[in-house]
């Protein structure tokens, strides 16, 4: 089970329902993504492999199409392998980057070629972009009063598109097959009406490093991520309310949860409405959805509570994505 690391950041608005109503206490959390990619790469040897049969440049091919250019899918194999050093915080080089030449992909379906790689780059688990195929460069320049000023604008695109194989060099199996879509834009403003074919000229060096990025931006899909969320609480002006959102922002959810579940039984039913609406944020602090929603529906029936809908919805994701 993963863990949320909560970082209280005081009050950020007091809302009063009515005049002995609940306040509101609004507080961050940094809330854990589960990976993409449920694959075990921890404490694992690896090495990132580009396949490509002989070193191809598009700087000296038809400007208005690039080809598979074996140099930017070395650029994507070196930014899979910075990606990684990162998350699992090794050294930069620490992972080692290799070009296989001369095979044809079919290759990469035979067990024993895969093991030989893994011998040869001595790693246990092996990052190859199989494919990298960059799609036909779309200008359109833009016209009217800008132009007229002396400006020229051209908007880009073009497509990628690449195949990402990791393998298991014990096995020679392939653990996963992904492919890797994207387009990449730029805005072109220049004083000169140039060519089409010197805009993509000049805008082949960038992709050395859009084609890095993409790799590192992959690698990241198998590890854990985190983003801030907002949530909130009910209190009230009384010792055992104020006592439970003290526990809270402590961390101590379970102390918390023992008091609001006490005060389910109070008279009045928007106090147990909050009571019951505070439980459910405790639990999905302690990770188990399902029985958040639970004490969120015992809320609702309570009192309609005007955050319950939109709360609802994120815990019902939570449990259709299976984080329980």
């Amino acid at each position: 089970m993963g863990k949320f690391s909560i970082a209280v950041t005081g009050i950020l608005t007091a809302l009063f329902l009515q005049s002995c109503g609940p306040v509101v206490e609004f507080f961050n959390i940094d809330q854990r993504v589960p990976a993409e990619f449920k694959v075990d790469i921890e404490d694992r040897s690896i090495a990132v492999f580009s396949s490509t049969d002989e070193l191809k440049d598009s700087l000296l091919t038809d400007k208005e199409r690039f080809i598979s250019d074996s140099v930017i899918m070395l650029n994507m194999a070196l930014g899979i392998a910075e990606g990684l050093e990162s998350n699992l915080k090794l050294d930069t080089g620490a992972i080692n980057v290799f070009n296989q030449t001369g095979s044809d992909r079919s290759e990469l379906d035979n067990p024993s070629y895969i093991k030989s790689l893994s011998l040869n780059s001595s790693s246990e688990l092996m990052f190859v972009i199989e494919h990298l195929e960059i799609g036909m460069m779309q200008l359109y320049k833009l016209t009217g009063d800008i132009a007229d000023s002396g400006k020229g604008i051209t908007y880009v695109s073009l497509p990628f598109n690449a195949e990402v194989g990791l393998y298991d060099g014990y096995t020679g199996n392939p653990v996963l097959r992904r492919e890797v879509a994207d387009t990449v834009y730029w805005e072109v403003i220049t004083r000169l009406d140039l060519k089409d074919e010197v805009v993509a000229s000049k805008l082949y060096s960038s992709l050395f490093e859009i084609s890095k990025k993409l790799g590192s931006t992959f690698s990241s899909r198998f590890f854990d991520s985190w983003i801030t969320v907002e949530r909130y609480l009910y209190t009230y002006d009384a010792r055992p309310w104020s006592d439970a959102f003290r526990f809270s922002q402590e961390f101590k959810w379970k102390e918390a949860m023992d008091i609001w579940l006490k005060l389910t039984d109070e008279a009045t039913p928007l106090k147990r409405a909050s009571a019951a609406f505070n439980l459910a944020v405790a639990l999905e602090m302690m990770e188990q959805y399902t029985l958040a929603l639970e004490w969120l529906d015992v809320a609702a029936r309570n009192y309609p509570l005007s955050g319950i809908p939109g709360y609802k919805s994120i815990l019902e994701q939570k449990v259709e994505k299976g984080q329980k």
